[in-house]
């Protein structure tokens, strides 16, 4: 899509404005009573001329670091975890542990002042 420029009726604050549109860019400029036309006219060419071609290189140079971090981050993903074999051992000790309570709590039946505790009977929150 080429360039195109248009101008609309201004508001209660300008005159006019002034656009440029093209494919994926929009630029537009307020025309007020005091602008200088010279000021305006070379802003609205530097936003329209350069500003891209400075903004596309930032987005390459943008984009180009986030490959480059993203790929970094795939190494750092697949490498092994220092602390896999602690981190196994913990595990399986947790288990065993939890495994253990789990048929100390199923041998042991629950005493009244206990399961009043449980549900709540007895309790500073309940009491207070």
């Amino acid at each position: 899509m080429p360039l195109m420029m248009k101008s609309t009726r201004g508001g209660s604050f300008e005159i006019g404005k002034l656009y440029a549109v093209g494919k994926n860019f929009r630029y537009g400029a307020d025309i007020r009573h005091e602008s200088d036309p010279v000021g305006l006219l070379t802003s609205f060419s530097h936003h329209v001329f350069t500003d891209p071609d400075k903004f596309l290189a930032q987005t390459n140079e943008s984009l180009l670091i986030k490959k480059n971090s993203a790929s970094e981050l795939e190494k750092i993903a697949n490498s092994s975890f220092l602390k896999a074999d602690e981190l196994k051992t913990k595990s399986e000790r947790y288990m065993e542990v939890m495994k253990t309570l789990e048929e100390q709590s199923r041998v042991k039946p629950m005493s009244p002042q206990s399961r009043m505790i449980s549900i709540g009977i007895g309790s500073k929150a309940c009491l207070g």
